[in-house]
């Protein structure tokens, strides 16, 4: 199943992201990275599995 998560960059967002991630969902982020913040969240998810980010 296909999941888009908004705000998937930011602390609660990249929670939920890993957590379907390692459920099995396909996840799709997507976040303004409006901080510096959220460019280190988008790090994380990526290296737990490959997603794309918008």
């Amino acid at each position: 199943m296909k999941v888009l998560v908004a705000g998937g960059a930011g602390f609660l967002g990249r929670e939920v992201a890993e957590y379907l991630l390692r459920k099995g969902y396909d996840v799709f982020v997507l976040d303004p990275l409006a901080d510096s913040h959220s460019m280190e969240g988008i790090k994380t998810i990526r290296g737990k599995s490959v997603i794309s980010i918008y």
